[in-house]
């Protein structure tokens, strides 16, 4: 996360990381490229690393994993994003159960917001903590 986006994120945790459980950060997911044999096998490792998706934060609440995107100024951007991760986690960590998204912001546009909650996004509108 950037420095604005981690001041919203500890914003977040002020107010309501006490929900949650078992916090990650920056969790990878999906497959990376793959840049072939002819690289030595930490160069193929780090192509890889550095080209997966990464999840802002992942937490767990009552069994269920959370993603949720970290945006200042979140708009329909953070939609893409989270459904895309959503498919990718359960892809990678093979996971069938429910995901839920959330995004975690200071502020959002009414018709953004209107779409966020019709896909069932929960949305977190906080200060950030400076």
């Amino acid at each position: 996360m950037l420095p604005a986006e981690s001041s919203l994120w500890r914003g977040f945790l002020d107010r309501y990381g006490s929900g949650w459980e078992k916090y990650q950060y920056d969790v990878h997911v999906g497959e990376g490229i793959d840049v072939g044999p002819e690289y030595d096998v930490m160069t193929q490792g780090l192509a890889r690393a550095l080209t997966q998706k990464r999840i802002d934060a992942l937490a767990w609440r009552q069994g269920v994993p959370w993603i949720f995107e970290v945006k200042v100024q979140a708009a329909l951007s953070a939609l893409g994003q989270l459904m895309g991760y959503k498919v990718l986690y359960q892809r990678t960590y093979r996971w069938e159960g429910d995901v839920k998204l959330a995004i975690v912001t200071d502020m959002v546009m009414p018709d953004d917001e209107y779409v966020f909650r019709a896909y069932g996004i929960k949305l977190f509108l906080v200060e950030p903590a400076f």
